[in-house]
């Protein structure tokens, strides 16, 4: 790409995204911490416990595409 001006929109972008992302990675991990018993810390909800961790997992997946974006733009 270009245009310098494109290049700083779309590097502002996806560093919104970064911190959106990572709030949300940080409400999930908040909502997991709810749902594990604390006496024993054992999982409430097995099944929903195996969700949050996909969704976990999903949003990791795309702090690393986004960081992956990130550098290809920088160069």
């Amino acid at each position: 790409m270009e245009s310098r001006r494109d290049i700083n929109a779309i590097q502002k972008q996806l560093k919104l995204l970064k911190e959106n992302n990572q709030r949300s990675l940080e409400y999930l991990s908040a909502i997991q911490l709810l749902m594990v018993e604390d006496n024993n810390g054992k999982s409430k909800d097995s099944g929903l416990s195996t969700n949050f961790n996909n969704l976990s997992s999903k949003l990791n997946h795309l702090s690393e595409e986004i960081e992956l974006l990130m550098n290809n733009i920088d160069r």
